[in-house]
């Protein structure tokens, strides 16, 4: 099994939460990397989290590692993917919550 670093980052606002996990297995490609999104469930974060949504990469590949940093801020996500790119020059990604 091949370790996906879930939570190696994480950003919390006041009603959501980004975690990376840039060691998922993604569209095919082991370490392309997602970034899961949770919301506040009834106003307190003491609960059960469910996953809201699943960010990927639309131009991810193979060892991008996607996810390998994460920022959440109102109603903007960034995720970085720190060896996207011919010459691992790394890439953000910028993502709006409805």
């Amino acid at each position: 099994m091949v370790p996906i670093f879930f939570g190696l980052c994480v950003s919390i606002s006041e009603t959501s939460a980004a975690v990376g996990a840039p060691g998922a297995y993604t569209k095919g490609n082991y370490n392309q990397g997602k970034a899961y999104v949770f919301e506040m469930p009834e106003n307190s974060w003491v609960s059960t989290l469910t996953e809201t949504a699943q960010l990927v990469a639309s131009d991810g590949k193979r060892g991008s590692f996607f996810g390998s940093s994460v920022c959440i801020l109102e109603n903007e996500i960034v995720v970085g993917a720190h060896s996207h790119g011919s010459n691992n020059e790394g890439k953000a990604y910028t993502y709006f919550k409805h």
